[in-house]
Parts: C-alpha cells; sequence; structure tokens
C-alpha cells in the first residue's frame, strides 16, 4: 500500500495543523516525490475541549444533584447511581453498577409497572410522573419520583 504519513504542526498562537503526507511514486514504482495537505485544527479541538469541560460539568451536576438519579441501560442494568440514589438506598454506587436494578431494586409488588415503564421509555415513550419504591440495604423501601 501507499505510505502515508499524519504530522500535527503547532502554530505559534496555539493552533494546530494536521498535515498528511502521501508519497508519490513514478510508472516503476520510484519515489518522484510527495503530496502534503495541511488541515487546520485549531476550531476543532477547541470544540472538543469545550465538549469535553460540558461533559464533565454535567456528570458533576448528575453527581451531586439534591435528588437521586439512577441511569440504565436497555437490559435494564444500572449505569448511573448518584450520590443521593446513594444515600437513600444505602447502596453506593460501586454496589449498584451493573446490577438490574428491576429484579434487585424495586420492591416486588410494584416490579412489573416499574419493567412496564421501563419498556416505554426504551422506546422513547415518556412518563410524567412515577413513584418508584427503591429498596434500602437496611431494609424497606424509599419512595422516589
Amino acid at each position: 500500500g501507499e505510505e502515508r504519513v499524519e504530522l500535527p504542526v503547532v502554530c505559534r498562537g496555539g493552533g494546530e495543523i494536521l498535515f498528511n503526507a502521501t508519497v508519490r511514486r513514478g510508472p516503476n514504482g520510484k519515489v518522484m516525490g510527495m503530496s502534503g495537505v495541511g488541515q487546520d485544527n485549531t476550531a476543532l479541538k477547541a470544540a472538543i475541549a469545550e465538549q469535553e469541560c460540558l461533559a464533565e460539568d454535567l456528570c458533576q451536576i448528575i453527581e451531586n444533584a439534591n435528588a437521586p438519579i439512577v441511569g440504565i441501560d436497555a437490559d435494564g442494568f444500572i449505569n448511573e447511581w448518584n450520590n443521593k440514589a446513594a444515600v437513600i438506598s444505602g447502596y453506593s454506587k460501586k454496589e449498584a453498577l451493573g446490577r438490574p436494578l428491576v429484579d434487585e431494586f424495586v420492591a416486588r409488588e410494584h416490579r412489573d409497572k416499574a419493567r412496564h415503564v421501563f419498556a416505554q421509555a426504551c422506546q422513547g415513550l415518556g412518563t410524567v410522573a412515577f413513584e418508584l419504591p427503591l429498596r434500602r440495604k437496611t431494609g424497606g423501601c424509599a419512595r422516589v419520583v
């Protein structure tokens, strides 16, 4: 295959140009030179940095919210468990992540309703308010909306 090189070049003002160089060969296969194209990635890198900062801010908001925030994947396994969920339930984030929410954290008599609401949510159908009785590690349930 053709030899291709990507070389980031840092500019004086802190910007970055990504230079792509490809070897040019003659009919006999001998190297005749190279072709190169530069692309200014300064704005792209700034946009990525801004997105990463925003994502970190949102993570902090979720983690430190004054309400329990619990997330599940399409299979019903916990993938988000903020500090307030840990305080209310008694289960740490480490203990909760990766476990099935309905089977292990919802009171038995409310599991069918919870499965129904979560199945609708996975299809893009929202529920205005849904009270979820979350099992506490010490026994009993906390009612969470």
